[in-house]
């Protein structure tokens, strides 16, 4: 799930930057919103193991990694409902999404060596 979400962020993104089929934006942020409430259920306690990148943090703090699902939701959702005409709209929403995913890495997602 959380790899079909990126997919979909990045294509979002390209179309964006390409400022080409944006009304197709609003399908991709339909189905992170549909699919944010769930991302939780992908972390049962102690689910440390491969193939996860999850820390131990998201059961430290379960009420915040909640919370960061719902704005997820909920961000998304408002990029799903903006106006395909309006670029500038569209970008900022976009990014705000960005956001929400990044900032739940940050705190909950172990860094990957390189």
């Amino acid at each position: 799930m959380m790899e079909a979400m990126a997919r979909r962020m990045k294509a979002i993104r390209e179309r964006i930057d390409g400022r080409r089929d944006l009304a197709a934006i609003k399908a991709d942020a339909e189905a992170i919103a549909a699919q944010a409430p769930h991302v939780v259920h992908l972390f049962p306690p102690g689910s440390t193991q491969r193939p996860t990148d999850a820390n131990a943090a998201i059961w430290k703090n379960w009420s915040d990694f909640e919370r960061r699902a719902v704005t997820l939701e909920a961000e998304s959702t408002k990029l799903a409902n903006a106006n395909a005409g309006e670029l500038d709209l569209l970008r900022e929403r976009a990014r705000t999404v960005s956001q929400a995913c990044g900032a739940c890495h940050e705190k909950y997602r172990t860094k990957r060596a390189r």
